[in-house]
């Protein structure tokens, strides 16, 4: 069920319930139905929080990777360019 679905359920519950406490009626069924639905509610934004943090995880891992990645390359430039200028250099006549 989306969440504007049971949002919208949810007020209707509401209404009802509000509806039957005005006419002194027993509330119990509408009391329950309310919770059923807001442990839905709850359940759903919950499932969204787990959702986002996995996607977080998933982010960082990555961002992780390509930093590492960059510091190998970084790396290797240096090594390169190091192993070049020492195949280069002049030697100096002491």
């Amino acid at each position: 069920m989306s969440n504007v679905d049971l949002t919208s359920k949810i007020a209707a519950a509401k209404l009802a319930l509000n509806t039957v406490l005005l006419e002194g009626g027993d509330t119990s069924k509408h009391r329950a139905s309310l919770r059923a639905l807001e442990g839905e509610q709850q359940k759903l934004d919950a499932a969204v929080v787990a959702q986002e943090a996995a996607q977080r995880v998933a982010k960082e891992a990555a961002a992780r990777l390509i930093n590492e990645d960059a510091a190998r390359l970084l790396e290797a430039r240096n090594n390169r360019i190091a192993a070049i200028a020492t195949r280069f250099a002049i030697p100096s006549n002491a």
